[in-house]
């Protein structure tokens, strides 16, 4: 197997991220199978073209959960997400959706696996900025009043207000969605709440978030449809 580069590490621009440590991986390869040139991303890559791995990634071998974008800066401009999380999970791109990938990213904490955090985006299907957290937050900063997605981990709950300084209308979510389980007895947890909308909240109106369960408006949604589902792991493919 030829090695086109043993490490990508490229500072992520979204909020609240600095270069992690490892706590989730992906090998990308340009070939399906795990096999052909390969790089190894552990941070954001906003612009796959400055790890010369645009539109290359055909499988991924990964822990964590990833999101795939086919544009850059996280489909900024509007495009597919391929999605993935597992733990070591091996995933071949359908061919449809190989080599699309211009742009990608983890979630959750930068240093340790299913930590209690909570992401906010700033458009539907996890694209564009985010603002990202361990903690209570009294506002999201640039993007309050404009999240459109949420991605929890870990296994608190957490509340969103509309209001700042955890004001006004509230609703309580889960990180209950999916849970991966890895061959030593790993866990990972996930809420994954592709559009808010279907939450019950008004699109971009998301002011401030609150750790554990603090609103009688508790929400419970479905996983996402997912291509495959198993034990470790799952995947699937987001349209805008």
């Amino acid at each position: 197997m030829k090695v086109l580069a043993l490490l990508a590490l490229c500072v992520g621009a979204a909020l609240g991220k600095a270069t992690r440590g490892n706590a989730a991986y992906t090998y990308a390869y340009n070939e399906p199978g795990m096999n052909g040139f390969y790089q190894l991303f552990t941070d954001y890559v906003p612009n796959l073209l400055t790890s010369n791995f645009d539109n290359a990634i055909s499988s991924v071998y990964q822990t964590g959960m990833w999101l795939y974008y086919e544009n850059v800066e996280y489909n900024q401009a509007s495009g597919r997400v391929y999605w993935v999380h597992g733990i070591e999970i091996s995933v071949d791109f359908p061919q449809e959706y190989s080599n699309m990938c211009s742009s990608l990213k983890f979630v959750g904490s930068p240093d340790y696996m299913n930590v209690d955090t909570w992401t906010v985006f700033e458009g539907p299907i996890f694209t564009g900025s985010e603002y990202y957290g361990e903690a209570d937050a009294a506002n999201l900063g640039s993007l309050t009043d404009q999240g459109s997605s949420i991605i929890l981990t870990g296994t608190s709950p957490w509340t969103f207000y509309d209001g700042n300084s955890w004001t006004g209308s509230s609703l309580c979510l889960y990180p209950n969605t999916d849970q991966d389980t890895g061959s030593q007895g790993q866990v990972l947890n996930y809420g994954i709440y592709p559009d808010v909308k279907d939450l019950g909240i008004t699109d971009n109106t998301i002011g401030s978030v609150r750790k554990g369960c603090w609103s009688k408006n508790v929400v419970k949604v479905e996983p996402l449809k997912a291509e495959y589902r198993g034990r470790n792991g799952a995947w699937g493919i987001l349209e805008p």
